[in-house]
């Protein structure tokens, strides 16, 4: 396996306990590159929104950043 997606629902605080366990696995499996995806942005304000994307990579930043080469976070709602 080359990488992981990281599902981060935009509805809930971050980091959940369950985030850094992730993280930790993907730390182990020494993968390289990770896609966070923030879905059910549909669900809450944009600014809330845009506050909890910042959260997160600042979350990734500070206790990742020596693990992820390509970092790319993506904004997602549900569908119909």
């Amino acid at each position: 396996m080359d990488g992981a997606l990281l599902l981060i629902a935009a509805n809930e605080t971050c980091p959940q306990p369950q985030t850094s366990e992730h993280l930790a696995a993907v730390e182990i499996m020494q993968l390289k590159h990770i896609i966070i995806l923030q879905n059910k942005i549909d669900l809450i304000q944009e600014n809330v929104a845009i506050n909890q994307h910042e959260a997160i990579q600042k979350f990734i930043m500070v206790r990742f950043s020596y693990l992820l080469r390509i970092c790319c976070s993506i904004l997602i709602s549900s569908l119909g």
